[in-house]
């Protein structure tokens, strides 16, 4: 008996320590977030074209979440994936496969983040380093410059209570590394791409200030194999020119600069009225003219919050090519953005969906904005009973690049249509095409962090018939879409 009393004292003392031992204060503490969504589409005339062969409707669903360990206060390490599904798909992955460079196995999941966050000691300097997620400031509709998950480094540092700075380094793209040279045909040089950022927020009463500036240093053998846009969400997809795509590949000889200078700026000294917008001017050197382009972009939007709504006036502006499409690009270039450009009305120019799903799926004309105005009105948060909430957003936009730009040396009498030059994805839009927009969210809070989700969008778009041909792009697209978006 004394034995097993003895026993039993000695259990309850290792398993006790044990409890001690896990309850230490000096270990890590966990914490989890993110969200689970799902969603049934239903679209007719998919690219505007009701004899392109697609299918009519489609169910997949999206969980993030994000993992974050803390020492302390001042030292923490974040890590996050994402799983998407296309319900039946094969691979079961949706989304640009091939330009994400995926193959058709199941590898639906994707490491979001895997970076380190600490701030210097005894100081208020912030630093994150690893794969990030990181946007350039911009107006609340986004930014079209750079936005989405990259590897870098990202130091915040403030002056005080209204000025900051910060500063990032990112390299996004090495194609050989140090023991890749297996061959004389292994470059040395020009196979990687690395961007600095840089802005300082300035933040006022009833005002604010955010200017920032991004250079890229991109080598020669990344441009050449980006295809000059053949995938629309790439790096670097949206920086190329007309004449260096009529030229072919490897055309870029020399490693190429690229810069932007933006300025977001906010104002809301009358509340309830605010004032927001950006203006960006982007520029890339190539060395060689045909393969130069700059151009600029800006928006403006008005809000006047009111207790059953918020009426919403915006619009947006980026510059097109001239007629002549030989000395470079007018267009504004963009170094890479994952769909960060979202403005209300989001059916044919949309850059992006309410369940974040931002894919050549959901943008029937154009993945970015690019050669497009665009004027919208939208009432945004509309409430007359509880739990349930609407926004309507209508928009009428225009392409600004010159219509002979796609009339001029098409080669063995082939159309720009037929040149590749209205992919759906990333419909380059003229003068004299037009496109007309519509879009109705609604949402019912279900619990406190679950709502269901009915979104309508309707679009039209009328092209040119002297540039492309009379009946390229003109049938109406109609989308519904369904789904639970669950919040933990």
């Amino acid at each position: 008996m004394k034995k097993l009393v003895l026993g039993l004292l000695s259990a309850a003392m290792v398993l006790g320590t044990a409890g001690i031992s896990f309850a230490r204060q000096d270990l890590p503490q966990f914490s989890s977030y993110g969200y689970y969504r799902a969603a049934v589409s239903f679209v007719n005339n998919f690219g505007f074209d009701e004899d392109r062969k697609s299918d009519d409707h489609m169910i997949y669903q999206r969980v993030r979440q994000y993992f974050e360990y803390s020492a302390n206060e001042n030292l923490t390490a974040q890590v996050a994936y994402e799983i998407d599904n296309g319900w039946g798909w094969d691979g079961g992955h949706f989304g640009n496969d091939a330009a994400a460079g995926k193959d058709d196995g199941f590898d639906g999941i994707e490491i979001k983040r895997a970076q380190l966050n600490f701030n210097w000691p005894n100081t208020e300097v912030y630093i994150q380093a690893g794969l990030a997620g990181y946007t350039t400031p911009g107006s609340p509709m986004g930014t079209p410059v750079l936005g989405g998950d990259m590897p870098g480094v990202f130091i915040n540092a403030p002056i005080n209570d209204m000025v900051s700075v910060t500063f990032g380094y990112v390299r996004s793209d090495d194609e050989y590394r140090i023991n890749d040279g297996d061959s004389d045909d292994s470059p040395t040089s020009g196979d990687s791409l690395d961007a600095f950022v840089a802005s300082v927020p300035l933040t006022y009463e009833g005002f604010n200030l955010t200017p920032f500036g991004v250079y890229a240093s991109i080598g020669e053998s990344v441009m050449n194999n980006n295809e000059y846009g053949e995938y629309f969400d790439n790096w670097c997809s949206q920086m190329g020119t007309m004449a260096g795509e009529a030229a072919g590949s490897s055309v870029y000889e020399d490693d190429v600069d690229a810069y932007w200078i933006g300025m977001p700026f906010g104002i809301n000294l009358l509340d309830p009225l605010s004032i927001n917008g950006q203006f960006i001017y982007g520029a890339v050197d190539a060395g060689q003219s045909m393969l130069d382009r700059e151009g600029y972009f800006f928006d403006l939007s008005v809000d006047y919050a009111m207790d059953l709504f918020t009426p919403s006036l915006y619009f947006y502006y980026s510059s097109g090519e001239d007629h002549d499409t030989d000395d470079g690009s007018e267009t504004f270039p963009i170094l890479w953005n994952d769909g960060y450009y979202y403005p209300p009305a989001g059916a044919s120019l949309g850059f992006n969906t309410m369940y974040g799903f931002h894919d050549g799926d959901y943008s029937y004309a154009q993945y970015v904005p690019h050669g497009v105005w665009s004027l919208g009105f939208a009432l945004k948060d509309i409430q007359f009973i509880d739990k349930l909430s609407h926004s309507f957003a209508i928009a009428y936009s225009q392409g600004t690049n010159d219509e002979d730009a796609f009339t001029k040396d098409l080669s063995n009498d082939k159309t720009a249509a037929e040149m590749d030059y209205g992919d759906y994805r990333f419909t380059k839009l003229t003068t004299e095409d037009e496109s007309i927009e519509m879009t109705f969210y609604n949402y019912y809070q279900i619990y406190e962090n679950l709502k269901a989700v009915l979104e309508l969008d309707y679009a039209t778009l009328d092209m040119d018939e002297d540039v492309w041909r009379d009946d390229y792009k003109d049938d109406d697209v109609y989308r519904c879409t369904f789904g639970l978006s669950y919040d933990f």
